[in-house]
């Protein structure tokens, strides 16, 4: 499913990508530049199946830390 729905699109934003020229220094050169060097590691979970589609797992297990620093920010004990 991933080779025949997602590939695709990964595909095509990347050849969109791939016609930008915007100017140095810009927000939209910082964020091409960023698209083409994380384009390896973004294509890595098409061919592999154990790597998650997102991150939401990570995020919810982390979540629990950051709500308790931020309740607990003022506390005196």
């Amino acid at each position: 499913m991933r080779h025949t729905k997602v590939k695709p699109l990964l595909d095509k934003a990347y050849e969109i990508i791939n016609t930008l020229r915007p100017g140095k220094g810009s927000n939209l050169g910082t964020a091409v530049t960023y698209a083409k060097n994380q384009k390896e590691k973004l294509y890595l979970f098409i061919d592999d199946p154990k790597v998650e589609m997102s991150n939401n797992l990570a995020e919810r297990t982390v979540k629990p830390y950051v709500i308790n620093r931020k309740n607990f920010l003022f506390s005196d004990t």
